[in-house]
């Protein structure tokens, strides 16, 4: 390439980094201008997520007041599914800044709201993240548990992009664990995937961790192809970040092949990129890695002045994590402060609705027992209405029974009256007969 050409490319390469720059900007005072005209409604929730991730990166303090904005007012709204993607929100903001067991808890609360809601695309990035968590902090049983689960879910809703990260990530816990023929079956998998939806950036870091373990495993042809196409097509995306990560895997390959002058090539490649973005982590070991070479090549002098680079890079990172360690336990002070707030208002809330309810409680059990005696009056009165009919017709049939005596008797009576009667005519007759013949 000749010297004007690449002036040319690193113009443009300017002018997109500037552009990109300058529109994300753009968006950040757009979206700030909306939420300071914003109610306190679901749009003002949308507008703070999304000012958040635009910060998350080059603001990460104005992220977190951002996602505990937008947390607070999703549970005033009782918005659910703002509430598990405000608390996933803080997990990616802790997990970022290296707070791993706060980002767990976060990831745990949105996973249980999802669940409650039964929300799958956000149980599947939930399992996602809690797999981060645990890889980072070097569970890698548990790590690939979620992953085998997000994977699962991500199958189920076609989600091919979700699947293609999962497998990747599988792909990372086998080979971080040495299981290069597994890793490599995760990886070939996810890298169809990529290839398919032409996720380009997916497939540079893919390939580069192909040639690892083909490294590994000593089949160097095939490692040299893979480091070669992952660093053609970070080129073209023009990422430095991954441009220097496979120029520092070509550097140590040569080096470990005794190839002195592409080693030396690459990893003086490597250091410049990560030194102009300030990848201090990685320039760390790269200062380590010429450091070694140089030494190999019994160029002690060299040698020597990347050794300083690695103990000056040393105490950059310790004081930058220093640094970052009291600023998250400041900003962390200050989350527990509103939390604490957040949870003394919320109990005083709980406390008058428990009241309210003990309330509604006593007057519930005070009707229900005001009815519960109207009904055993109403069923004493009941029995004894009853026991009186009953009472009634027994007399009724009594008073049935001595009329029909007392009919009897009567009847009795005029049956002996007529009898007499009948008696004392014929006694007159015979008299007047007996009279008649004594004349």
């Amino acid at each position: 390439m000749s010297r004007s050409c690449l002036i040319a490319l690193i113009l443009v390469s300017c002018l997109l980094l500037f552009f990109r720059a300058n529109t994300q900007n753009r968006r950040a005072d757009s979206l700030f201008h909306l939420i300071q005209n914003d109610k306190d409604d679901t749009n003002k929730i949308n507008h703070l997520h999304a000012l958040g991730w635009v910060k998350l990166h080059d603001n990460p303090e104005a992220t977190l007041a951002l996602a505990t904005e937008a947390l607070e007012l999703s549970k005033k709204l009782n918005w659910k599914q703002s509430i598990a993607n405000s608390h996933g929100f803080l997990g990616t903001y802790y997990y970022n800044t290296g707070n791993y067991p706060r980002s767990l808890d976060h990831f745990l609360k949105a996973l249980k709201i999802d669940e409650e809601i039964g929300y799958k695309k956000g149980i599947a990035a939930r399992y996602g993240n809690i797999g981060l968590v645990y890889e980072a902090q070097g569970n890698f049983e548990k790590s690939l548990d979620y992953y085998l689960r997000t994977l699962k879910i991500a199958e189920e809703l076609k989600d091919k992009n979700r699947a293609g990260i999962q497998l990747g990530n599988i792909g990372n816990i086998y080979l971080q664990t040495g299981e290069g023929d597994k890793a490599l079956d995760y990886y070939r998998k996810a890298q169809e995937i990529y290839e398919e939806l032409g996720a380009r950036e997916d497939m540079a870091l893919n390939l580069g961790n192909m040639g690892i373990i083909y490294e590994e495993k000593g089949e160097d042809e095939k490692a040299l192809k893979y480091y070669t196409e992952a660093l053609h097509i970070s080129e073209e995306l023009q990422a430095k970040d991954k441009i220097a990560l496979q120029l520092a895997n070509l550097g140590e390959f040569y080096m470990k092949r005794g190839n002195s002058k592409m080693a030396e090539a690459n990893l003086l490649k490597a250091g410049a990129l990560f030194k102009e973005i300030g990848a201090l982590s990685d320039q760390y070991i790269l200062e380590e890695s010429l450091s070694e070479f140089y030494t190999q090549t019994h160029a002690f002098e060299k040698a020597l002045a990347h050794f300083r680079q690695v103990m000056l890079l040393k105490d950059s990172l310790f004081n930058e994590e220093k640094h970052k360690e009291i600023t998250r336990k400041e900003m962390n002070y200050e989350f527990d402060k509103k939390e604490a707030a957040t949870l003394a208002e919320q109990e005083k809330k709980d406390a008058v609705a428990a009241a309210e309810k003990k309330k509604q409680s006593f007057i519930l059990l005070l009707v229900s027992f005001v009815l519960l005696l109207v009904a055993t009056v109403a069923i004493l009165i009941f029995r004894s209405l009853r026991t009186t009919r009953r009472q009634k017709a027994v007399i009724e049939h009594q008073k049935e029974l001595v009329e029909e005596k007392q009919q009897e008797i009567l009847d009795s009576i005029y049956y002996a009256r007529r009898i007499q009667r009948a008696l004392i005519t014929n006694e007159k007759y015979i008299d007047k007969r007996l009279k008649a013949l004594q004349k």
